[in-house]
């Protein structure tokens, strides 16, 4: 099922690491795709966005996973600890593009 976010040519590649992680993890993450920023929410305009709504649910999508907030960030745990922003980090990635191209 986590392969489905990837071209046909990564999976076999993909499927050893995602079964890896399963092993060790119980869960597939995707660590791979942890963004190289800081996860923080950073000023508005600093968000490539077509739209100041898709621009503010960046905001709070990172602001849920800065590391002072959220309980496990790199599991995509939000604060609280009694729920994830996403199921894995492929997920983050669609979604963030998606709210980077909404408009109005």
């Amino acid at each position: 099922n986590a392969l489905r976010y990837f071209p046909v040519n990564l999976h076999k590649e993909l499927a050893k690491e995602f079964a890896e992680e399963l092993e060790s993890y119980g869960h597939i993450y995707m660590y791979r795709l942890v963004p190289d920023i800081a996860m923080r929410a950073y000023p508005l305009s600093e968000y490539p966005c077509r739209s100041t709504q898709g621009g503010a649910i960046m905001l709070m999508i990172m602001n849920n996973l800065d590391p002072a907030v959220a309980q496990f960030p790199q599991e995509l745990v939000t604060y609280g600890g009694n729920g994830q922003a996403f199921s894995n980090w492929a997920q983050f990635w669609v979604t963030m593009h998606y709210l980077s191209t909404m408009t109005e």
